[in-house]
């Protein structure tokens, strides 16, 4: 990968797209770079952290006040809408939520009636990856976290099953990361976490990179699968595209948040 560094901001730059009057700033640095063939976009020196410094620095007490929906509502959302798209099949499959936090979500999916395991290591240290093979692996708002992308996928391949299905959520690039530009896209920033954005070409090729075949999405909702499984369809448009989008940004609330706000813009500019 031939990557050129893209542009720097501030540490504390955060995802709070509506209304935020922001975090003071840090004074540290922090440099994106972009590849030029697939449109990656990294954080390299974050990416030598130690486990300790993601903690300290990131995934600390303060944490919550950066992103404030992931203990609770976010969970909940995605409960529900696996519950909404999947429910009819939750019987058949064994589930594994990878970078699960507390565990809220496969606690409202166990009082559906799921096979459901929640697997972090930062809310667990001390937890050991499940050896088994799962039939759905969801990794919601969890990639653009990775510090080693390929360590990332190497273990999606291989906790699925050879029909299994791997969910996962994030914001891709395309439109927002333009070169000569300078990086205000929201979604790109350090104090969340947000090291690893891919467009949906860098996306496209890495989950090809490791055998699988993948419906990427310009919603945040993409899809990796070994083989067709019948079920797969359930998670794809079964109603109008309009009402999938807002299901799919509902998984996410400040894109929501974001998405309502330039809405209310162009109407007012009509």
């Amino acid at each position: 990968m031939v990557a050129d560094s893209f542009d720097v901001v501030d540490f504390n730059k955060s995802c709070d797209p509506v209304n935020s009057t922001g975090a003071p700033l840090s004074g540290v640095p922090i440099y994106y770079y972009r590849c030029s063939d697939c449109g990656f976009l990294f954080a390299p020196e974050i990416y030598g952290w130690t486990l300790e410094e993601f903690s300290q620095k990131i995934y600390n007490s303060q944490y919550i006040e950066i992103d404030p929906d992931y203990v609770e509502l976010r969970p909940r959302q995605n409960a529900e809408f696996l519950e909404s798209r999947l429910g009819s099949v939750k019987g058949r499959l064994k589930h594994l939520d990878f970078g699960g936090g507390n565990g809220s979500l496969c606690q409202t999916l166990s009082k559906c009636g799921w096979n459901t395991i929640s697997y972090d290591p930062f809310s667990s240290p001390n937890q050991v990856l499940p050896s088994e093979k799962y039939d759905l692996v969801t990794a919601f708002e969890v990639i653009e976290h990775a510090p080693d992308i390929n360590a990332f996928m190497k273990t999606m391949r291989e906790l699925l099953s050879e029909s299994g299905v791997l969910l996962l959520t994030t914001s891709l690039s395309d439109e927002h990361v333009v070169p000569g530009s300078r990086l205000t896209w929201w979604y790109a920033s350090p104090r969340n976490g947000h090291i690893s954005i891919f467009s949906s070409a860098s996306l496209e090729r890495l989950f090809s990179n490791y055998g699988l075949r993948g419906v990427v999405s310009k919603t945040s909702l993409q899809i990796a699968y070994r083989q067709k499984t019948d079920w797969i369809e359930l998670l794809l448009p079964p109603k109008g595209f309009k009402s999938y989008v807002r299901d799919v940004l509902a998984l996410y609330p400040p894109a929501l948040s974001a998405a309502r706000a330039a809405l209310k813009v162009l109407r007012r500019n009509k």
